[in-house]
């Protein structure tokens, strides 16, 4: 087995996580072409991600892990498992109601 060097999900080539300013591109070129104004950022999206996961009763822990809020995948309930976080990703719900995002602006 491989080892990594980080506990990240995507990786590049050398095993090594993107740089955070890699989708902000993208994602500016996607808004633009959608014509959403004002418009929303990538911590917008993680925001809205957060809500639905909180809305579709995932685990407090998992939740935290795969926004980058915590270290590892343990708490004070013991270590989670990667089955336990397969069965928290698939329990995801994207319809649970329309979802409202509060975009920072800033002051000019």
């Amino acid at each position: 087995m491989r080892s990594l060097k980080s506990d990240r999900v995507f990786l590049d080539e050398k095993g090594t996580p993107p740089h955070e300013d890699s989708l902000r591109k993208p994602w500016v070129a996607a808004v633009k072409a959608m014509g959403i104004s004002p418009a929303p950022t990538i911590r917008d999206l993680r925001h809205v991600w957060k809500t639905n996961a909180v809305r579709s009763g995932m685990d407090f822990e998992i939740r935290e892990t795969i926004l980058g809020h915590a270290t590892g995948i343990a708490g004070a309930y013991g270590v989670k498992s990667d089955q336990d976080l397969i069965c928290a990703i698939d329990a995801m719900k994207f319809n649970l109601g329309k979802t409202e995002i509060r975009l920072a602006r800033k002051a000019r």
